[in-house]
């Protein structure tokens, strides 16, 4: 989902029986990034839309706290004009911002807080940026909560490395897994979201929410099988 290169550290692995020829570990962390993928992606095919059909159209969009500051920011870097240009130019810095916070959370988690920690932090900020994107007003504060989660959450990938020794030969095909997982959700997140934000935009943004809340839950009940590292 979220590109990273991680480094693999030197971690204790719990010891765990395998599930289909894996550690119980691997499942997890395939669920919670498959469900991090939903929230994300499902909330991405219906952004753009609910920004140029009904956020940005008056009697909405003075509602929105924080619109204004985001306005001036994005004159300055893209000087949009019309509505669907500052909803495009707003999915456009949220989309580019997704590949840069990754580097924020891999600092928080090498000198502060730890990876696990790190994670846990970065998936309660994405569930509550995505029950704030159901409300007009919170929306500057629902895409900033979420990139500051995504940024958290994105050493996800390494966990997965971290299960398996170097030279064990299931490590390759724990990451095809791992990606199939993460395809699986995209695929499924835009048509049930967008399905659901024509009934209501907010459905669809609720739907999200809903996805991203179960992978917190996931990675909660399934940190047992997950490796330590030294700041957890």
């Amino acid at each position: 989902m979220i590109p990273n290169d991680p480094v693999v550290d030197a971690v204790k692995v719990p010891s765990s029986i395998d599930l289909f020829g894996h550690p119980k570990g691997l499942w997890v962390l395939v669920l919670t990034e498959g469900c991090v993928a939903f929230s994300l992606y499902g909330m991405q095919a219906i952004l753009v839309l609910y920004l140029a059909d009904y956020l940005l159209q008056p009697g909405h969009v003075d509602h929105v706290l924080g619109m204004s500051a985001l306005k001036s920011f994005l004159s300055a870097i893209y000087a949009p004009v019309g509505t669907q240009a500052t909803a495009g130019a707003i999915t456009g810095l949220f989309l580019a911002l997704i590949y840069a916070t990754p580097l924020l959370g891999g600092i928080v988690a090498d000198r502060f807080l730890g990876r696990t920690r790190t994670i846990f932090l970065g998936a309660i900020l994405m569930t509550v940026g995505h029950v704030l994107m159901s409300f007009d007003w919170s929306f500057v504060i629902a895409i900033t909560t979420l990139l500051l989660g995504l940024g958290a959450a994105g050493g996800l990938r390494a966990q997965v490395g971290a299960l398996y020794a170097l030279d064990d030969p299931r490590r390759s095909e724990a990451y095809q897994i791992y990606s199939l997982g993460v395809q699986a959700a995209v695929i499924a997140a835009p048509a049930l979201c967008a399905y659901l934000a024509i009934k209501a935009w907010h459905w669809g943004f609720l739907a999200a929410s809903l996805g991203m809340l179960t992978g917190l839950f996931v990675y909660m009940l399934g940190r047992r099988w997950l490796p330590e590292d030294g700041n957890s």
